[in-house]
């Protein structure tokens, strides 16, 4: 137990950490529009935050653990990390919309590293709580809505995601799979009912690379891109990876990227499984700037070792300068 609760740790900590920004005020946008389906960030006049809500919910036979991790990296106006420096840090959970009620308020204050970069656990006892608890918030009561302020600026307010209602399972009274009916016994009567089975536990492996490989109009594996895991019996595989590029564009072509989770080193599955990436030949020609994207796939497995690749191509704009410079890639077993 101790083991799988210190693997979902690890897997909290291997988070997308390397955001940046270009001089176009707009790259921001752009990114997260791509990554998260989201609407363009408007401007700020003062400091600019770029977050990730990470919450990866644990159910052990103890307890199960009442906070959700944030992390983020602060910047200011013109776009420069806050390194090194001292920052305030309020959460507001709103109940139903973005100006509902807040069931839950809590203030850190914390200093970022060399990056500007920041990690808390919303609801844990390092930071000071001004309303409510994690705990007591009624995750089946409708949508919930975090409301972030930075050295008491507001950065605003997004719906949170499936994910942390999961903490609503731990009161939910669903009872456990009833086990099989035991063998009958000699005289012929009908034996005890067979103990409720336990749910099974999902596997869990994670790689990372900073290598760095430049793409081609022909498919290109990613250095030490590639993942492994043992599955005990059929199943299904998730790889997810969080992929950082440079890519240069120049005016007058078309820039098309497909990226894909495959089962060599060539493979780029269904057109549903790749994530693409395109830049009209219209816009100027600017040098290569650093993007980051999000790929996933599922697969049905057998019983055995299986190993996944991060491929990529460009199908029309390639350069020399495009190039894959870090990935962060986990594959998690669920049993059928």
């Amino acid at each position: 137990m101790g083991m799988c609760w210190g693997f979902f740790c690890l897997l909290l900590n291997v988070i997308n950490y390397l955001l940046v920004i270009s001089s176009n005020n707009n790259t921001l946008s752009v990114i997260l529009d791509r990554i998260f389906n989201r609407s363009k960030f408007t401007s700020m006049k003062k400091n600019i935050l770029t977050g990730f809500l990470v919450c990866f919910v644990v159910f052990l036979s103890a307890q199960v653990p009442h906070t959700i991790n944030y992390q983020a990296i602060a910047r200011n106006a013109s776009g420069t990390a806050l390194a090194n420096t001292n920052v305030s840090v309020e959460f507001r959970i709103h109940d139903q919309t973005a100006g509902g009620t807040v069931v839950f308020d809590q203030t850190f204050s914390t200093q970022t590293n060399q990056f500007g970069l920041f990690t808390l656990a919303i609801g844990d006892t390092s930071g000071t709580i001004v309303t409510g608890t994690i705990g007591g918030i009624n995750w089946a009561g409708g949508p919930k809505f975090l409301e972030v302020d930075l050295n008491g600026t507001a950065m605003g307010t997004t719906q949170m995601v499936s994910v942390p209602y999961a903490l609503y399972a731990e009161t939910s009274g669903t009872p456990g799979v009833t086990g099989p009916t035991g063998a009958s016994g000699a005289s012929g009567a009908t034996g005890a009912t067979g103990a409720t089975g336990a749910t099974g536990s999902a596997i869990i492996v994670t790689t990372s690379s900073s290598a760095t490989t430049t793409l081609s109009i022909s498919v290109v594996n990613y250095a030490g891109g590639t993942i492994t895991i043992n599955a005990p019996d059929t199943g299904t595989v998730v790889v997810d990876a969080a992929v950082y590029m440079r890519l240069e564009h120049v005016n007058g072509t078309n820039d098309l990227l497909t990226l894909v989770i495959g089962t060599t080193a060539v493979d780029l599955g269904d057109p549903e499984d790749n994530t693409f990436w395109t830049q009209p030949g219209a816009l100027p020609t600017y040098p290569a700037n650093p993007y980051s994207f999000r790929v996933r796939r599922a697969f049905a497995v057998s019983a055995g070792s299986h190993t996944y690749y991060l491929n990529g191509f460009m199908t029309s704009g390639a350069t020399a300068n495009d190039v894959f410079f870090f990935d962060s890639m986990h594959a998690m077993y669920y049993p059928n």
